[in-house]
């Protein structure tokens, strides 16, 4: 289908180079239309300084991950990397914000950290 169809929609640069490598057709005929959003879904869940208390205290090296909490995300990537990461940067806080269908998993990865 995406072979014979004039144009080809997807919703970023990147699927663009996707889905012509996958199937086999000229970039220039997939076009980039941006999923939509409601600046209303964007608001925070909690006040920025309640967030943000985590990162405060001893001096330490801040790694944050902001995004919706699925697999394609690759969320799971960043936390199977975290105990090298402490290994080699020591005193680390890692603060994972978020939410989607991989919050419980993520959320339980912390159990085993210490």
């Amino acid at each position: 289908m995406a072979r014979r169809a004039d144009r080809v929609i997807t919703c970023s640069h990147y699927m663009r180079g996707h889905v012509a490598d996958v199937f086999g057709i000229d970039e220039r005929r997939v076009s980039v239309i941006p999923n939509g959003i409601d600046p209303l879904d964007l608001q925070p869940g909690r006040r920025p300084a309640e967030a943000a208390r985590p990162l405060r205290g001893a001096r330490r090296a801040a790694r944050v991950l902001v995004g919706r909490l699925v697999y394609e995300k690759g969320f799971q990537l960043a936390l199977e990397a975290l105990p090298g990461l402490v290994r080699r940067l020591g005193n680390v806080r890692f603060l994972v914000a978020g939410s989607g269908t991989h919050e419980p998993s993520c959320a339980s990865r912390r159990s085993g950290w210490g």
